[in-house]
């Protein structure tokens, strides 16, 4: 589980996982392992979005406290089985869990507005 190498943080009452780089590096890196194949997966696709965003939030630049964000959410994949194997870096990008939770409000927010226009 991507728990395994991240750890909850608590932001405005919401809980987030933010990505331990060094626990993701060396699951991703290790080569044995008695860890589950998929978990090995999982890590090598976060840390492939991690590198890809030079290990900072793309929105402020931070290196701390850092989460995958899906720039088209999971909930938008149309009715396919979501895992974190479906992670593609076309789709990724590494946010702070400040800038993730401001995206998903706003995200929150237009749905809502889209729901009550629907109304």
């Amino acid at each position: 589980m991507l728990e395994s190498y991240a750890q909850t943080v608590m932001t405005g009452g919401t809980k987030m996982l933010s990505l331990d780089v060094e626990k993701v590096k060396e699951r991703a890196l290790r080569p044995w392992s008695r860890i589950n194949p998929n978990t090995k997966l999982k890590a090598k696709r976060v840390l492939a979005v991690l590198e890809q965003d030079n290990f900072q939030c793309v929105r402020c630049g931070c290196t701390k406290n850092l989460t995958i964000d899906h720039i088209t959410p999971k909930r938008h994949l149309d009715g396919k089985k979501y895992s974190y194997l479906n992670i593609t870096l076309d789709n990724c990008q590494t946010l702070c869990v400040d800038c993730h939770m401001k995206k998903n409000r706003r995200e929150q927010e237009y749905e809502n507005q889209k729901t009550n226009t629907m109304d």
